[in-house]
């Protein structure tokens, strides 16, 4: 029992954070599909998961696409539901995201008397973040993208919110190699460079950290089956006088059946992530992830995707 009210307190105190925390996850992170989570969160050259990443990717998207998302986080505390729509338009693409996350009524915990998290009531929280970006290739083998966000946070009695940006850059360096940068939560109407501020009703101002992605993909045969392999560096904002500090992501994906199933494994400072993927008549996706957390237990991620023009 003890054990639980800690789990849950650790738990919002990570993930949610609260209106003093200063630093606070990047929510828009959380749009990730359920393929991309399997891989650890490597995501920039997906095109449907550049909405929250890399907008670059968005270039690489060959035709209309939808796509929906489920996420059940660490035992039921956390759900999170996400839409995206993205497609072609003249020589770029086009794409719009939306995420709304709630709390799961978590226990709203202080530490008592005798210094242990003691359960007084349920936080009432949901998030809602609005992404739009556009992409445009060039050169043959490159693309640049750039996009905007509003995120919106009501909190108990209080509401926060923020307007941001972000851009990327993706290049072929070969027909087996891909390279992309990002820098996620820029903004023009910071105190603090670039940081994207949370303005919250009480006058408090929080920060989504800044964060620069380098990544790397590469694509070759093994045992006579297809496989996919994902690299990112990140370089992340993690407090107020704006240090960068370095985490990876690592993913890999084998098709078992090529363009119909695949299986996929990923890695990152924290978590483990295994995932299957299938394709329905070419035209529907179904993905699967889950993520395991040393402290925080498993999460469950649901995705699927429907490309109109299969």
């Amino acid at each position: 029992m003890k054990f639980d009210l800690l789990k849950k307190f650790l738990t919002f105190t990570l993930l949610l954070g609260c209106s003093w925390a200063g630093i606070k996850e990047d929510f828009f992170h959380t749009g990730l599909s359920a393929k991309a989570l399997a891989l650890g969160g490597t995501a920039f050259g997906f095109g449907v998961d550049s909405i929250y990443s890399n907008p670059a990717g968005l270039a690489v998207i060959p035709e209309e696409y939808y796509g929906y998302s489920y996420k059940n986080s660490f035992e039921g505390l956390i759900d999170t539901m996400t839409f995206e729509y993205m497609r072609p338009h003249r020589r770029g693409a086009w794409g719009i995201g939306l995420i709304q996350m709630n709390n799961g009524n978590a226990d709203k915990t202080e530490i008592n008397e005798f210094d242990r998290p003691e359960v007084v009531g349920k936080f009432s929280e949901r998030q809602i973040g609005l992404s739009g970006a556009y992409a445009v290739p060039f050169g043959g083998d490159s693309a640049v993208g750039i996009g905007a966000r509003y995120y919106n946070n009501q909190l108990d009695d209080e509401q926060g919110q923020a307007l941001g940006f972000f851009a990327g850059y993706i290049k072929k360096l070969s027909a087996e190699w891909l390279y992309g940068l990002s820098v996620n939560n820029i903004s023009l109407f910071s105190e603090r460079p670039l940081s994207t501020p949370i303005v919250w009703s009480t006058r408090h101002v929080d920060y989504f950290p800044l964060r620069i992605s380098n990544s790397l993909a590469h694509r070759r045969k093994i045992f006579g089956l297809a496989a996919e392999f994902f690299a990112d560096l990140h370089l992340q904002e993690v407090n107020e006088v704006g240090r960068l500090e370095p985490f990876y992501s690592l993913g890999t994906m084998v098709w078992i059946a090529p363009r119909v199933f695949n299986v996929r494994a990923g890695l990152n400072d924290e978590t483990i992530s295994l995932g299957l993927g299938a394709r329905l008549f070419d035209a529907i996706g179904l993905d699967y992830a889950y993520l395991s957390h040393e402290y925080l237990g498993g999460s469950h991620y649901i995705s699927v995707s429907y490309r109109p023009g299969k």
